[in-house]
């Protein structure tokens, strides 16, 4: 799944690998800017932020 922050120059996004419970098993933070790309793998408080921010978001793709 994917989450669109911001698109254009500078794009960020938040690539979230479900299992297959619908669980996130990794998500993945993405930032490019123009002519360029970064990426990184959340980990601890971070992936729980970016959870419950897809999950308010999303809530269709999470069970509960």
């Amino acid at each position: 799944m994917k989450i669109l922050i911001s698109t254009g120059g500078p794009a960020d996004w938040l690539e979230i690998l479900l299992d297959e419970e619908n669980e996130p098993r990794r998500i993945e933070y993405h930032f490019a800017p123009w002519f360029d790309h970064a990426s990184v793998t959340l980990e601890g408080e971070d992936f729980e932020a970016a959870d419950a921010f897809a999950r308010a978001l999303t809530a269709d793709y999470y069970t509960e």
